[in-house]
Order: structure tokens, then C-alpha cells, then sequence
């Protein structure tokens, strides 16, 4: 459903397991120990954040993720390879929740204000990014 980007695109290894499935697949077929890990629906991302985020990474943690008070973004995050054996076994027993997976390895939480969850909204329809009233260009 792809096909008219014109870059790589690697099918789940495991199909219909959700954004889990997709970071299997990335983590998997990836040669660097850590990975930046974006899903694709948050236009609103800027680079100051992922600076941020790749600079406070401690290496001890496996999973390194944004929080505000009121919310995770666990789709927005550095991912180490070495939770490849801990995502397979949630893959295995259909236990699909991202938080689940970063609850059960070494993470770290950097905290944003709650002003900041406005750049990382998932946006999923034209009518959601109608709705932030704003122009992209």
C-alpha cells in the first residue's frame, strides 16, 4: 500500500501485531544497538525533541521514552536491540501493549511539560489535522 514512496519497506515479520510487531521487525533487521524509533503519524515532531531525547538516552536503558504527566508516548523512543527476546515472547503471547513491554525492561522516562504533547499528537486523518488548525508548509 506503499508503493509510491520511494524508499525501502520492510513487511512485519510477524503480521497484525501492531506498532509491537513493526519495532520487532525495525529492531530486527537493524545493525545498530540502538534505534530511533518514530511512528509515522506525528508531523508536528521537531528535531529540537529528538535532540533532546537522544541526548539525555542513557545507554543503560533498553527503552527510552517521553512522559508528561498525563501521558507516554512509547512510539516515540530510542529502542535497544536487546529487547528483540522480550518483544518476541509478548509477540508469542498476543500481549501487545507497549507499556507492558517497556514495564518489563530497564527504561528511562524523560519528562516533557504538558505544553510539549502537542508535537508528538498522532495525527491518523486529514480531518484530525484540519482540526489542530495550522499550516504545515
Amino acid at each position: 500500500e506503499y508503493d509510491y514512496l520511494p524508499y525501502e519497506k520492510i513487511p512485519d515479520i510477524v503480521l497484525d501485531k501492531g506498532p509491537l510487531g513493526g519495532i520487532f521487525t525495525a529492531l530486527t533487521y537493524s545493525e545498530n544497538q540502538f534505534n530511533l524509533i518514530l511512528s509515522c503519524d506525528i508531523p508536528l515532531i521537531s528535531t529540537g525533541l529528538l535532540s533532546e531525547l537522544i541526548s539525555k538516552h542513557n545507554e543503560e536503558a533498553e527503552i527510552t521514552i517521553f512522559a508528561s504527566e498525563s501521558r507516554m508516548h512509547p512510539l516515540i523512543g530510542i529502542y535497544s536491540k536487546k529487547v528483540l527476546p522480550v518483544i518476541k515472547s509478548a509477540i508469542d503471547n498476543n500481549d501487545l501493549k507497549m507499556m507492558n513491554l517497556i514495564a518489563n525492561v530497564p527504561h528511562q522516562i524523560i519528562k516533557i511539560e504538558e505544553s510539549e504533547n502537542f508535537h508528538l499528537t498522532n495525527i491518523n486523518s486529514a480531518d484530525e489535522l484540519n482540526d489542530l488548525n495550522i499550516n504545515l508548509s
